[in-house]
């Protein structure tokens, strides 16, 4: 029989991406969904409560962090391994299902 990999679904994917090191495809799109879903937030509040200095700071900010947040996503799929590591540090080789380190 062969064995099958399930497939995860998107929030499984999400609970599960917490536990892996990275960033992956489902929780960097949920990520932009909570982000965009708080601008929206910001200025319905803006519309109901009237013009407050407050709303439209926080709004700036959550569109900031939103900006940072997909330039960063962005960098990191171009080289992925450029900030991974540093090189005081030793880097871990995995071989035959045990862990060493590498020396440099």
């Amino acid at each position: 029989m062969e064995s099958e990999k399930p497939r995860r679904g998107f929030v499984e994917s999400i609970v599960y991406s917490a536990l892996e090191p990275g960033v992956n495809s489902s929780l960097h799109v949920f990520v932009n969904v909570i982000l965009v879903i708080l601008v929206g937030l910001w200025i319905a509040l803006l519309f109901i409560v009237g013009f407050s200095i407050h709303l439209i700071i926080l709004a700036a900010i959550t569109l900031g962090f939103l900006a940072v947040f997909n330039w960063v996503m962005t960098e990191l799929r171009k080289n992925p391994q450029k900030g991974s590591s540093s090189s005081n540090t030793p880097q871990q080789e995995e071989t035959d299902g045990s862990t060493h380190l590498k020396k440099q």
